[in-house]
């Protein structure tokens, strides 16, 4: 987020894992809140108010946003409103959701995949959040698995530290590509 804020351009990426980072944020916040638990609500508590950040200056500096974003936190927080007001069991529906918005996370930066291989640069792969992707999924797995015995909370996550491998390797294997410093170099001419 320094580096969009400095050069004022998001460039290659994508807005899609930071909208993601939101919606997965809140569903395990409602989860966490569900199940009175306060290590999980608390740190999305936290994860929540980050991620709006990150999408908002996203936002700032992104040419054109797409409706569907929009629309996205329409629907999102209608679901939420109809959850609350049914019968359902909220922490199995909360629970459900937010495993479906985690792995749509941490696979979002995989997004860029075309990208990376037409362009041979891993340069639209974000380092930062690929790390804390590994981190973050190493120490929930951990926790889901030995402490909580929640699958809703190690099964997401091992599945996170898999794509974060993938993003990881992609970024070895084309780094910020030789065909990425042309394309800048075409840009600053143009």
């Amino acid at each position: 987020m320094r580096q969009i804020a400095i050069s004022r351009s998001v460039g290659s990426l994508p807005l899609l894992p930071y909208t993601s980072m939101v919606a997965n944020c809140l569903l395990w916040l409602l989860y966490g809140l569900a199940k009175q638990d306060i290590r999980i609500w608390g740190t999305n508590a936290f994860g929540l108010c980050c991620a709006t950040l990150y999408c908002i200056v996203h936002m700032q500096y992104s040419p054109r946003l797409p409706p569907t974003v929009r629309n996205g936190y329409i629907m999102t927080l209608g679901g939420i409103a109809f959850v609350y007001l049914s019968p359902l069991d909220h922490a199995t529906v909360f629970g459900n959701t937010a495993v479906l918005f985690s792995v749509l996370m941490f696979g979002s930066p995989l997004a860029a995949l075309q990208t990376v291989l037409k362009t041979k640069s891993a340069r639209s792969i974000p380092l930062p959040f690929t790390l804390a992707t590994l981190l973050n999924c190493i120490l929930w797995s951990i926790v889901g698995w030995m402490d909580m015995k929640d699958a809703n909370i190690y099964l997401p996550n091992l599945l996170g530290l898999a794509f974060g491998i993938a993003q990881v390797v992609l970024k070895l294997m084309y780094k910020d590509g030789k065909r990425a410093g042309m394309e800048d170099k075409i840009d600053l001419i143009a």
